[in-house]
């Protein structure tokens, strides 16, 4: 189950066929989709053409390998193991930033603790958004000569966290399966997801990192569930 949360307030809520049909997350993709190709990512130049139909006919822009896994996925039997949900892979407590804060302010309370994104909460502890440090900087400007001039980035610093995030966004519940999220992580291209409550407080953040950690070291990881 996922939950997409907006400046609003919440905006929808379903599982990942549901989102494919939610007009915010289709713009959450066509958006993901054109900074691929500015990034130059892969399967980026192929992405914006499926996008329209919605995240379920993105399968055909994946790569080869990607489309197999999750076929398999698709396909395998139900059957439950120890890591299977949202719960057992989170990291929580989350590091939330506040739509209110400077990108400066932001930016370095990434650095501090060396991530790379954080949720974005209202001013009464809601999610609106999510916030991804790597963004504020396309690389694609980098060693462009249509680099902005110095007076960019001092402006940039002034403005607000609320101006910059992604929103809406989709968090997961702790019930979400591993494959689901893993899912709307490739659909989505983000480095990772909220995890909220009903009330739409962040109880935590799973990320592609978490995943994989889960893989090395937490045995056996279900993405069958």
């Amino acid at each position: 189950m996922f939950t997409v949360y907006g400046l609003a307030g919440r905006v929808v809520s379903g599982d990942i066929e549901q989102l494919a049909r939610s007009d915010a997350v289709q713009a959450l993709a066509r958006v993901r989709a054109a900074a691929a190709v500015g990034r130059g990512a892969e399967v980026a130049g192929a992405a914006l053409q499926p996008v329209q139909a919605g995240l379920t006919s993105q399968s055909e822009a994946r790569p080869v390998v990607v489309r197999q896994a999750l076929a398999q996925y698709e396909g395998a039997p139900d059957r439950e193991h120890p890591l299977s949900r949202v719960r057992a892979v989170m990291s929580s407590p989350a590091f939330c930033l506040s739509g209110g804060m400077s990108i400066d302010e932001a930016w370095q309370a990434l650095q501090r603790r060396g991530l790379g994104q954080a949720p974005v909460l209202s001013a009464d502890g809601r999610l609106i958004g999510l916030l991804l440090r790597g963004e504020l900087l396309p690389p694609s400007l980098m060693g462009s000569a249509d680099l902005p001039n110095p007076w960019h980035w001092q402006h940039l610093l002034t403005e607000t966290v609320e101006q910059h995030m992604l929103s809406p966004v989709p968090g997961a519940s702790p019930q979400t399966s591993l494959r689901q999220l893993a899912r709307l992580l490739l659909d989505l291209r983000l480095p990772g997801l909220p995890v909220v409550d009903e009330a739409g407080g962040v109880t935590g953040f799973v990320s592609r990192s978490d995943l994989l950690k889960a893989l090395a070291h937490e045995p056996p990881l279900d993405l069958w569930g």
